[in-house]
């Protein structure tokens, strides 16, 4: 058989050896496509789940296109450092794409707050309105969306109120000492204890924080549920100040008379 006869043939087998190459691979990905979304998609959300299993199944098809250029005689060494030079460049640019979908996922996983829960976030606070593969959204309570990314979030100290299912109330009272600590503590627990949202077990309590110059410190705490936990304490408070009110017992820091002296003497 002539020469150009075998070249021919050892070129059309490495084509054919590149192909079935190739074709495994196709068919290798869409496989573990199948069996990773079986399990993935079971557990995690599909704005998370969606971008993982592509992104496996499209790094097994460019793995499958390199063997295929090995299988057909092609040194792949040039592709692959072009492509590594073109990873590098990618790589800074999608660090942040990245390291944000990485937080999106450990963030699902550990699940410090779901949609709807009430959040403290540093200096933002608000409802959780959407969480995606890239960022947070929470509506704060004056009704702006605040669109936090995922890495910030997870770097971030969380404060979600509604993770326990109580949560206490506190606030600080400074009566006059001319008032009676006895009576305004009574009134304090007796208000307390009569409201329905308040929980007997733990119980609530008045404490002597302080005694200043200007008044007794009075420390009222309550604990009431999670998601009734504003409202209680606003309510609870409004009537204790209409109970001190009727029982004459003052509150707050009692005025002051300032004096100017007149510098320059009237007169002659």
């Amino acid at each position: 058989m002539p020469v150009d006869a075998l070249q021919v043939f050892a070129e059309v087998g490495n084509v054919a050896k590149a192909l079935a190459v190739f074709a495994l691979s196709i068919v290798l990905a869409y496989l573990v496509r199948l069996s990773i979304e079986r399990r993935v998609m079971k557990t995690l959300p599909r704005q998370i789940a969606v971008p993982l299993v592509k992104s496996i199944y499209y790094t097994i098809i460019f793995l499958g296109g390199v063997g295929a250029l090995a299988a057909a005689g092609v040194n792949p060494s040039g592709l692959l450092v072009a492509g590594g030079i073109a990873g590098i460049i990618l790589g800074f640019a999608s660090q942040a794409v990245i390291s944000n979908l990485l937080s999106g996922m450990f963030l699902y996983i550990d699940r410090p707050f779901t949609v709807g829960d009430p959040i403290i976030l540093g200096d933002i606070e608000g409802i959780v309105e959407n969480i995606t593969v890239f960022s947070t959204r929470v509506r704060k309570w004056d009704g702006v969306i605040a669109r936090i990314p995922n890495e910030t979030v997870f770097r971030s100290t969380i404060l979600n109120p509604y993770q326990n299912p109580v949560r206490r109330f506190e606030h600080h009272i400074v009566i006059s000492h001319d008032s009676s600590v006895e009576e305004a503590t009574r009134i304090a627990l007796e208000v307390m204890e009569d409201d329905v949202m308040v929980l007997a077990r733990p119980g609530p309590e008045v404490l002597v924080l302080e005694v200043r110059e200007s008044g007794v410190v009075l420390s009222i705490r309550g604990w009431a549920p999670s998601q009734y936990w504003f409202s209680t304490k606003n309510r609870v408070l409004r009537r204790i100040k209409e109970r001190f009110d009727e029982a004459g017992i003052r509150t707050g820091l009692p005025p002051r008379l300032v004096v100017f002296e007149d510098d320059h003497p009237r007169g002659g």
